[in-house]
């Protein structure tokens, strides 16, 4: 792992018009690290610019030092095409190996977003997997995630994703460094994501802020972080709310809590066992506002397939008129 200061900047892999799965790469500025892509076909390229990714390609990040052993460590790693983010301290030079994916994972999970009602989304959201190999065992951990860039606030856009790249980046280094997730690194996240966002928008003299609810899956447990009125529910033979909205009023829009609102913050961090089965959706209050819990959970058990049943409640909102921005990120357990 390498800090944003030794790197000049980090690696966002951002889907663009979610399902589709082309990535936009932003190149790194630092001289000393490169980033190599390898094709379909198993080519290797040295990635220079911005490039749009394909599904099945392969992106690794290293030291630009000894290339030719770096060339054939890649190679060698993608004849076991066995990792989705590939980290292992005994090869020397290699730091992140990344395997493109449609964003849509089958029948398991789906993210969509809509603008809703207004003239531009300050919504975020995200569903990824980190795989982290050692001593031939594979750990795995699912992270979920919506961030609302809260209305009438400058640059709620920003907030928003300048968050979940916050959130992604780190909790990819705690994962990396001990093969596990838990409450103590959910609320360091949280905090670290508060200074960062209330930093730059003191240093810009802008006012920006953002919702903040994500969800880490390790085998049956289930952590949630959560700050804002965004919300994540548990379906299974009914319909759980896990979180509670941060409202001055039940029906108030002006929330209580945000990310980078305060210098200081406490979220929400709580732990569920899932069950087999259920459902996992988080979403932002351009559903919820025009969306009763009992229509969510009704639409869900009618529809079965996440990408089905996203689709069907962002389309009920839009119906309806929501005023906002509308996000849906779902996982079939």
């Amino acid at each position: 792992y390498i800090n944003e200061k030794e790197l000049g900047g980090y690696v966002h892999l951002s889907y663009i018009n979610p399902p589709a799965p082309n990535i936009l790469i932003p190149i790194l500025q630092n001289p000393n690290f490169a980033l190599y892509l390898i094709n379909r076909k198993g080519k290797i390229f040295i990635i220079n610019r911005n490039v749009k990714l394909e599904t099945e390609n392969y992106v690794f990040l290293g030291r630009a030092t000894d290339i030719n052993y770096l060339l054939k460590a890649i190679k060698n790693l993608y004849r076991t095409k066995k990792f989705s983010i590939f980290a292992k301290a005994g090869i020397s030079g290699i730091l992140f190996g990344y395997k493109v994916k449609p964003l849509a994972l089958g029948s398991s999970g789906y993210l969509i977003s809509s603008r809703g009602g207004r003239r531009n989304n300050e919504d975020c959201g995200f569903i990824v997997t980190l795989k982290f190999t050692e001593n031939n065992k594979m750990n795995k951990v699912t992270i979920i995630g919506v961030a609302d860039g809260v209305g009438g606030l400058q640059a709620g856009e920003i907030a928003s994703n300048l968050t979940l790249r916050t959130i992604f980046n780190t909790f990819s280094y705690y994962f990396i460094q001990t093969s596990t997730i838990s409450p103590n690194h959910i609320y360091e996240v949280y905090e670290k994501a508060n200074t960062q966002i209330y930093e730059y928008s003191i240093s810009r003299n802008r006012n920006m802020a953002t919702t903040l609810t994500i969800g880490l899956l390790e085998n049956n447990n289930f952590l949630i972080g959560h700050i804002g009125d965004s919300r994540a529910y548990m379906l299974t033979d009914n319909i759980y709310r896990l979180t509670k909205d941060h409202k001055l009023t039940p029906h108030s829009h002006v929330i209580t809590k945000a990310i980078g609102h305060r210098p200081k913050i406490e979220p929400d961090i709580k732990q569920y066992e899932v069950i087999r089965d259920s459902y996992l959706i988080f979403t932002t209050d351009g559903l919820t506002d025009v969306v009763r819990d009992g229509e969510i959970f009704n639409i869900t058990y009618n529809y079965k397939y996440p990408n089905l049943i996203a689709r069907h409640l962002v389309s009920l909102a839009e119906n309806r008129k929501s005023r906002d921005n509308i996000t849906v990120a779902i996982l079939k357990i």
